[in-house]
């Protein structure tokens, strides 16, 4: 087992997006291609049921599912409502806005420079 090649190919799948992992692995490993391939025919073969039980749980009717389906939602709408969130204090936080905090406030020879524990000190030019 080449300890190299493992590395190379767990970098490029977790730091690649799936487009360029497509290709890699076109290029490489036919094996994997086509099963990725084949995964992703079996969700566009089902996706208008997929969809329909989606909806139904959303909806509580989802007395014909079994508890691993429901377990399994509720752990999928927890995230996307943790990313929601995330989102949410992301765009709300003055830090993050596109303003550039450090030269804003410029005065003669002083600049003050804010950071994130909320004081501030000068220094002179």
């Amino acid at each position: 087992m080449d300890l190299s090649n493992n590395l190379d190919e767990m970098t490029l799948r977790l730091m690649s997006n799936k487009k360029g992992l497509k290709t890699y692995l076109k290029q490489n490993d036919e094996d994997e291609y086509k099963k990725i391939n084949y995964e992703e025919e079996i969700i566009d073969l089902h996706r208008e049921e997929i969809l329909s039980v989606t909806y139904n749980m959303l909806n509580k009717k989802n007395n014909d599912y079994s508890s691993d389906i429901i377990k399994s939602f509720n752990v999928y709408v927890k995230n996307i409502v943790n990313r929601i969130e995330l989102s949410k204090i992301e765009t709300s936080n003055e830090y993050n806005k596109e303003d550039d905090v450090i030269f804003s406030n410029m005065d003669g020879e002083k600049k003050t420079i804010p950071n994130i524990f909320g004081y501030s000190f000068e220094r002179k030019i």
